[in-house]
């Protein structure tokens, strides 16, 4: 027979199993608790909360929320980069919500495999995930516009850029059509980064711009980390350096205010970018260097070696060496696991450039051969400019000049192939942009007179009308007129930002017309080395010299906010200093004297009155003064009864006959009377106490 007493302790010990706080929790409570760590970036104690919650689930028989559960736990291994343990929970999702017909718990387990799919690369895996989302019966428009973003970048990725746009913006439609601000700043940013793919990069940049506009004050900050961020690319991009040090900035704030460590890396690291292309190298290796700090101990490997690879870059253009090769080590260590070929590419050129910096020239060898043979060289213009520029180095260090000059023209070719498309597009998308305005603006002028004949129709009624309808109808006047005119100022606004830009645009042409004619200049010079006779160095030597007369004017139009013109009193300042440097003339030995009035000439006029200036003043200074004689030149320009008077005299020792200059068929002076005639001038030449050479123009054009 039991004993009474063990049977009592036996109930007592149920009851207090039962009573436990452990069993009693529900699994509400569990996720709660594992939401709250998770925020707090508690992941491994979240992942045992996760766990507790599904495992409860799973004992009440909730099935449906134990499967949803597992989503939780698949999250904390994203975060905690395990990707393989994630995609094996979110597989468990699919299947199970699969065979229980849970249409809604199918779809996202398939967009959060989609979205690790593509994390990983893996592109087809990417397009079968889609295309389930896509045929499956769940009415979850985030899950389908998801799935079409995806897809497009999979086209993307693949070159396949008209099927790309029309997923992309099947996936910009759905959200527009729902209004989803949660959702549309990325797919518009997934479009943007198509059509900057595409080349169109002001196009690019108005959708990142677009897309910010959808971002919620304060809801929607933490977005704006990336948003600000692709923001500054696009401005970096087109060269609108402060603009894109801006956007930088401001995503680098809002990554500090969400403490979210990775985000603030890419984002210190495009601002690396930005100082590098503002040749602050210091700060741009103080943010390379602040990236490398915080993704220590990471597994995001590709930031690390782009990083690194940042460093060698500042370095090698500040000519510090020696510091280069850890990071190149470094480089190599984070990048073993990484099969990226751009990367190795830049990395080869960086060495390359090292070693040649560091005359080890046999190294420098190698990297260049690799360079030459890595696969991504074939698209990418802008390192085969590099490896060819570094390829002729190479050969001017080895003693093979006439190698070194062929590969320099190469690079100059690929050079400026890349100069004229980019400038060409550039244009083209802000003409567009700019005929876009002013088209917008002259219909806002015509709907502004067709409101205006409407209003005269309606005061005419108005005779007819009791006074306080009439005094509703001024009201609705001056109300209508006010918007007009606020909408005409926000237009005439746009329109003037466009022009800044095109001047900005002006401003770098000059750049790169000016610095092609130094190169051209650097070119005859070269040549000349290898000329023994005079005749011909001298007849290269006064080429130069023309050369270098127009790339002045184009250094004086990009250092000044004129773009139409240029300051003559300044620029022949500089025109007389640049002859006196190129024939050696010690400047106590022949003086200047100057009386040129305070004008700014147009470009077309400015340039032909530069080359004849320069071919009068090379006369002067060649055959005015032999011997090493001492003596005066004057140059006026002068505005008389609407002509301008340009004169060079000099008190040499003149010429025996002044209309053997007007007969002679040299270079020179052919040069000058075509540039007589097209300025319209009378040409008056005479030799008495030196030569005096005087031209009356009557075709210029002065600039405000």
């Amino acid at each position: 027979m039991t004993n009474p007493l063990l049977k009592l302790i036996g109930i007592a010990a149920i009851l207090l199993v039962i009573s436990s706080p452990e069993l009693k929790a529900q699994p509400e409570a569990f996720l709660e608790k594992g939401h709250e760590l998770f925020k707090q970036k508690e992941f491994d104690k979240a992942l045992k909360e996760f766990e507790k919650a599904h495992d409860a689930f799973e004992d009440k028989n909730m099935f449906k929320e134990a499967v949803e559960s597992m989503e939780f736990i698949a999250k904390v291994y994203m975060h905690q980069y395990k990707t393989d343990k994630a995609i094996e929970y979110y597989h468990k999702m699919a299947k199970l919500s699969k065979e229980n017909n849970w249409e809604d718990i199918y779809s996202s387990a398939l967009n959060s495999l989609l979205v690790i799919k593509e994390f990983k690369s893996e592109y087809d895996s990417v397009e079968v995930y889609a295309r389930l989302i896509l045929n499956s019966e769940v009415e979850d428009y985030k899950g389908r516009s998801n799935a079409y973003l995806n897809l497009g970048n999979v086209k993307r990725h693949k070159m396949q850029f008209d099927s790309a746009e029309f997923y992309i913006q099947k996936a910009v439609d759905i959200d527009k059509l729902h209004q989803d601000s949660s959702s549309l700043p990325f797919t518009l940013i997934g479009l943007a980064t198509l059509k900057s793919v595409k080349g169109l990069n002001s196009e690019a940049l108005d959708l990142c711009i677009e897309a910010s506009s959808w971002l919620r004050p304060g809801e929607d900050d933490f977005k704006r980390i990336t948003i600000y961020r692709e923001i500054a690319i696009y401005f970096l991009i087109i060269r609108n350096i402060p603009k894109a040090k801006e956007y930088i900035n401001e995503s680098i704030e809002f990554a500090k205010k969400f403490k979210t460590t990775n985000n603030l890396a890419y984002s210190l690291m495009e601002r690396a970018s930005v100082y590098e292309k503002e040749e602050n190298y210091e700060e741009a290796l103080r943010d390379y260097e602040q990236v490398l700090e915080i993704l220590q101990g990471t597994k995001t490997n590709y930031a690390l070696a782009r990083a690194n690879l940042g460093i060698c870059r500042c370095y090698l253009s500040m000519d510090i060496f020696d510091t280069c090769e850890p990071f190149l080590e470094s480089y190599k260590e984070v990048s073993k696991d990484i099969k990226n070929e751009k990367l190795d590419l830049k990395y080869s050129l960086i060495s390359a450039d090292l070693n040649l910096s560091k005359n080890s020239l046999d190294l420098a060898k190698i990297y260049l051969d690799q360079s030459q043979t890595n696969p991504s060289l074939e698209n990418n213009v802008y390192a085969q400019q590099s490896l060819l520029n570094l390829k002729a180095e190479y050969f001017e260090k080895t003693n093979d000049p006439g190698k070194a000059l062929a590969y320099y023209k190469k690079f100059k070719q690929v050079r400026d192939s890349i100069y004229t498309v980019t400038q060409s597009i550039a244009m083209s998308e802000m003409e567009s942009r700019f005929n876009k305005k002013e088209n917008d603006l002259e219909i806002a002028k015509l709907e502004l007179k067709d409101h205006k004949n409407q209003v005269q129709i309606n005061k005419q009624r108005a005779v007819l009308i009791l006074g306080g309808l009439i005094l509703f109808c001024l009201s609705y006047l001056i109300f209508r007129i006010f918007s007009q005119k606020k909408q005409i100022e926000k237009q005439n606004n746009t329109i003037s930002q466009s022009l800044k830009e095109k001047e900005l645009l002006l401003k770098e042409i000059h750049h790169r017309v000016k610095n092609n004619l130094q190169i051209i200049s650097s070119l005859l010079s070269l040549q000349s080395q290898y000329i023994d006779d005079p005749n011909v160095n001298s007849a290269i030597q006064e080429g130069r010299n023309r050369v270098k007369s127009m790339s002045l004017i184009h250094q004086n139009l990009y250092q000044k906010d004129n773009l139409a013109g240029v300051q003559v009193r300044e620029y022949m300042l500089k025109l007389f200093q640049n002859l006196f440097d190129s024939y050696n003339i010690a400047p106590n030995r022949i003086s200047l004297k100057t009386d040129i009035d305070q004008i700014d000439l147009d470009i077309d006029t400015i340039i032909p009155l530069g080359l004849v200036i320069n071919e009068l003043l090379t006369n002067a200074l060649k055959y005015a003064f032999p011997d090493k004689r001492e003596g005066e030149i004057n140059l006026t320009i002068k505005e008389e009864e609407n002509q301008l008077l340009v004169e060079v005299k000099d008190d040499g020792v003149g010429m025996e006959n002044p209309e053997e200059m007007s007969s002679s068929q040299s270079f020179g002076f052919e040069l000058i009377e075509a540039f007589q005639q097209k300025l319209n001038a009378d040409l008056e030449i005479e030799s008495s106490n030196g030569t005096r050479v005087s031209l009356k123009i009557k075709n210029y054009k002065k600039v405000a």
